[in-house]
């Protein structure tokens, strides 16, 4: 992860924390409870397992995770994120490290039964040498369950705009290519700014197997009619988040 994205989210670190655990902020609420449901599915029961979060940010997904009766290790670059995790997890034994997630993992191979990765690759410069370092460290059997914004419907390739009252999504940019761009985000007090990385699907599929792991999971989120609201209309109509699961070969299921 390249140094100045580190700098930029520990710079909101604190407005961050107080988004994702603010219970009245019911937009943020429901994009984070969604994602974070489908990755817990696609990973399978944690309890007894070594876990490791690979960019924890500030640590709501190591708590869940431990509070289920994992064994939870968890790293992140950004010192100011890791402070926070420590404070809000103080009453579980999880294990927060500082490290680069773009570089070698502080970790022997062969260690954890499962690494999850929560909305965190779209926002790293180099998916491929992270990928192949949780394959590392992973166990033989052991799974990698990751998730990111779904590239496709993203406001990196494009504007969406209200017409008629109804969403109308004008793309910019081929999806196909590969690029970096400033994203917004909104729901912060205020906003802020940050470097995110437009990637087609098939570039991580391509990472996935670049590290010589198994395909097994492939998910697409999408808010319920339950818990559509008027500005939130498009994401009914799209998908959200894309979650892809993979296996290291050997050693029986993970």
């Amino acid at each position: 992860m390249a140094r100045r994205e580190i700098l930029e989210w520990g710079s909101i670190a604190e407005r961050y924390a107080a988004w994702l655990n603010d219970e009245e902020n019911i937009s943020g609420r429901a994009f984070t409870d969604i994602v974070t449901d489908a990755v817990l599915d696609m990973a399978g029961d944690p309890a007894g397992k070594r876990v490791l979060d690979l960019g924890c940010g500030e640590g709501y997904l190591s708590r869940h995770l431990a509070r289920t009766g994992a064994a939870v290790e968890a790293i992140d670059g950004a010192g100011e994120m890791l402070r926070i995790a420590r404070a809000l997890s103080a009453d579980l034994p999880v294990i927060f490290r500082q490290g680069d997630i773009c570089g070698k993992l502080p970790y022997d191979s062969g260690t954890f039964e499962l690494i999850v990765c929560n909305m965190v690759l779209m926002d790293v410069d180099d998916i491929g040498h992270a990928i192949s370092e949780a394959a590392r460290v992973l166990k033989p059997g052991g799974r990698l369950v990751f998730s990111v914004v779904h590239p496709t419907f993203f406001d990196a390739t494009g504007e969406w705009r209200s017409e008629d009252g109804q969403p109308v999504y004008r793309p910019r940019r081929r999806y196909v290519e590969e690029f970096s761009y400033v994203k917004t985000l909104v729901g912060l007090d205020p906003p802020a700014r940050l470097t995110h990385y437009h990637r087609p699907i098939q570039t991580y599929v391509q990472a996935v197997l670049a590290a010589s792991l198994v395909l097994t999971g492939f998910a697409e989120t999408s808010m319920s009619r339950d818990q559509r609201r008027p500005e939130l209309t498009r994401f009914h109509f799209t998908a959200n988040n894309l979650i892809i699961g993979a296996t290291k070969p050997g050693g029986g299921e993970g």
